[in-house]
């Protein structure tokens, strides 16, 4: 019994496995191919919000916020009329 069971939880293994590099392969190959145009429109994004005077504290999409910060926020959204008591 707990070999039918070692057998099916392997078989499955190997399943899931074989299914994540078939898909992993063309997202590779995608990222490999289009990678010089992900960094150019990200590149033109940057300088555009820049000029517009908007200025980012950190590189990325690495800036998080602190529950405080995000209550704050939520605070002043509904001063400003932009969020309902309830939400």
């Amino acid at each position: 019994m707990a070999m039918v069971a070692c057998s099916a939880a392997r078989s499955s293994a190997s399943e899931i496995f074989s299914a994540s590099l078939v898909i992993a392969r063309p997202f590779s190959w995608y990222l490999h191919t289009f990678r010089w145009a992900i960094d150019l429109l990200e590149g033109v994004s940057r300088r555009m919000v820049r000029a517009l005077g908007v200025r980012t504290h950190a590189a990325g999409h690495t800036l998080a916020h602190t529950s405080e910060e995000l209550q704050i926020q939520i605070r002043q959204a509904r001063e400003r009329g932009l969020l309902a008591p309830g939400e």
